[in-house]
């Protein structure tokens, strides 16, 4: 109550302030990194995890079909196109075979880039998982500088 007292009496409720600093702060020492941001929502994360990965305008990134709308939202916000990827019949998540499938029969590897053999776009990054606490942790995952596609899971 004293931190919620202290936002109210200095106005500083908004997603700024040294409240969100002091957080940030706290979680990268937390979880033992130089770096934490706090977003307002999960499709900001990925976003934000869609930039650190490098996903450019006019690459592809796959995701899965049964989902909800901001991992493809997050996608096209850096100008990329989404690849939608059927579930499996078990969880219900991405299945992992077709991805294998996707990858081996419908893309090729050219001057370092995996590429979709049918748009001849890049394809950059995956986000395998449409549960929330899962999509944040793969897309902290899916952060990567690699020039090879990101996976996590």
């Amino acid at each position: 109550m004293q931190y919620l007292k202290e936002c109210l009496d200095t106005n500083f409720v908004s997603s700024g302030g040294p409240f969100v600093d002091r957080f940030e702060r706290e979680l990268a020492a937390l979880v033992g990194t130089r770096w934490a941001v706090a977003t307002v929502n999960g499709t900001a994360a990925l976003h934000i995890a869609l930039l650190v990965a490098g996903v450019e305008p006019e690459d592809e990134v796959l995701v899965p079909a049964l989902t909800f709308i901001a991992p493809a939202n997050a996608v096209r916000y850096v100008g990329a196109w989404p690849v939608f990827v059927d579930a499996e019949a078990e969880y219900w998540q991405m299945d992992p075979q077709k991805v294998v499938d996707f990858v081996e029969r419908g893309c090729r590897w050219q001057n370092g880039a995996l590429r979709n053999a049918a748009t001849g776009r890049r394809v950059r990054a995956i986000l395998p998982r449409s549960d929330a606490w899962v999509t944040s942790r793969a897309s902290a995952s899916t952060a990567t500088s690699s020039s090879r596609p990101a996976a996590a899971g």
